[in-house]
């Protein structure tokens, strides 16, 4: 006998168990096939329903509208909507006119919303945008913090920006996006040249495309960067024919001599999106050199250009922030490595973003209590404690004044934004329950009867 052979006679049958009787679930998932008939039933049924659908079922391709749109005139015909008596706010606009004196603290103040405006060309934070959906007309509050932050603009625009690069930093929801927003809205009004960007995130969670660029051996973000060019001549349209290039630049076989009007390299990246990185660093060159108007460089989500970013190389490593080409630009302008001849540089850290939290480089430039234990040992990456070195503190009140909270809430009541009596008693409600508070004073406060 073989081998085989006794080893098959010496094996006794063995039966699998069944999938229904296993008491540890099955091992294998069963494939679902149709009958032929109902199979075609079902193809025919589907492709009823595809020529016509059901008028009442809800579209699953719906796109969804975001929170606080605003309906059209014509459909509030309800009389809540037509008052006999109706009360329109009309606060005094946030110019620098109008904040020569401290008696402008403590008041309500709306953002003016001409052509070219800075809300309407650069945007907004989201918080802040939802808000001002809410009310007919984007108002803040003047704050104490807002008047000496003028001050402080005031003394930069004569001076580099080496010596006035400023970080404004708090507790969360203090409000400083808003004083971001109300130093680019002052220095507007007084005839600077801006660069916003409200949402620095965006530069490093990967939303845009990249390219590899061997010449500089950095990341180019051309579609961010053509965005952020339209955005500048938009908003600093009085100033792009009055400005002429100091130094050549080269594109390719050609170049653009000295003396054309800057407004040339927008329409430059306008033809090739692919030229819009090395356009945006000309004009911020030719920017910063120029004494004729001060240069104010505001960047919210500031501590988002320290931290790691979402993209990833060819070997799926991450990017760090300054080997991104818009990242880079803005960090040689708030390291005090590249500056602009009048100016400042101002920025605004987030602490809502649990990915994109303070670096310990950033907190210790700014000399920030640490949030949990750190050790000596701990280590600082050289780069980003060379781009955060010579940064100043510019530190926000975590709650609002008794009269900046009363201004505000009474806005808000002038404005028929809230859905119960506006009192007293509601006031301080809202403002002892938020502990004054900015953000949950509105959005806990004034927004609590709304409908999330």
């Amino acid at each position: 006998m073989s081998v085989l052979g006794a080893v098959s006679l010496a094996r006794p049958n063995v039966v699998a168990p069944s999938l229904a009787s296993s008491s540890r679930g099955p091992a294998c998932t069963q494939l679902r096939h149709y009958a032929p008939g109902k199979r075609m039933e079902k193809i025919k049924r589907d492709n009823k329903a595809q020529e016509a659908p059901d008028a009442d079922a809800p579209k699953k391709n719906m796109k969804r509208i975001g929170t606080f749109m605003p309906l059209p005139a014509s459909q509030l015909k309800h009389k809540m909507f037509n008052p006999d008596d109706p009360v329109m706010i009309n606060p005094p606009t946030f110019h620098a006119n109008a904040l020569t004196t401290r008696d402008a603290a403590s008041k309500v103040m709306q953002f003016a919303k001409p052509q070219g405006s800075i809300i309407k060309a650069y945007g907004l934070p989201i918080n802040m945008l939802l808000e001002f959906r809410v009310l007919s007309k984007p108002c803040s509050v003047v704050r104490d913090v807002t008047l000496s932050t003028i001050e402080r603009l005031e003394a930069a625009s004569v001076g580099s920006s080496q010596n006035s690069r400023a970080v404004i930093t708090g507790s969360t929801g203090s409000g400083k996006s808003y004083l971001l927003l109300q130093a680019v809205e002052y220095c507007k009004s007084r005839d600077w040249v801006v660069l916003y960007v409200p949402r620095a995130i965006n530069l490093v969670n990967s939303s845009t495309e990249y390219v590899y660029d061997a010449r500089t051996r950095t990341y180019l973000q051309p579609e961010f960067s053509f965005q952020l060019l339209q955005r500048f001549q938009q908003v600093n349209a009085q100033f792009m024919g009055t400005l002429k290039l100091t130094k050549d630049v080269t594109l390719g076989r050609r170049s653009l001599p000295v003396g054309t009007p800057i407004s040339e390299l927008v329409n430059i990246a306008q033809r090739d999106k692919a030229l819009a990185p090395l356009m945006l660093e000309a004009l911020l060159r030719e920017v910063s050199r120029q004494k004729t108007h001060p240069v104010l460089l505001a960047v919210d989500d500031i501590q988002a250009l320290y931290c790691n970013t979402y993209y990833r190389d060819p070997q799926f490593q991450g990017i760090k922030p300054y080997h991104m080409s818009v990242p880079r630009l803005l960090l040689d302008f708030i390291s005090g490595k590249r500056y602009f001849e009048r100016g400042a540089v101002l920025g605004a850290v987030s602490t809502t973003h649990t990915r994109f939290q303070m670096p310990l480089e950033l907190r210790e430039a700014l000399k920030i209590p640490h949030d949990r234990p750190v050790s000596p040992y701990l280590r600082r990456e050289p780069e980003l404690v060379r781009y955060a070195s010579g940064l100043q503190n510019i530190p926000m009140p975590s709650s609002f004044q008794v009269e900046e909270a009363a201004s505000l809430f009474e806005i808000w009541a002038k404005d028929k934004a809230m859905h119960f009596a506006a009192c007293d008693e509601t006031f301080l409600s809202m403002y002892t329950q938020s502990s004054g508070n900015p953000r949950d004073f509105i959005w806990k406060g004034l927004l609590s009867s709304f409908t999330m």
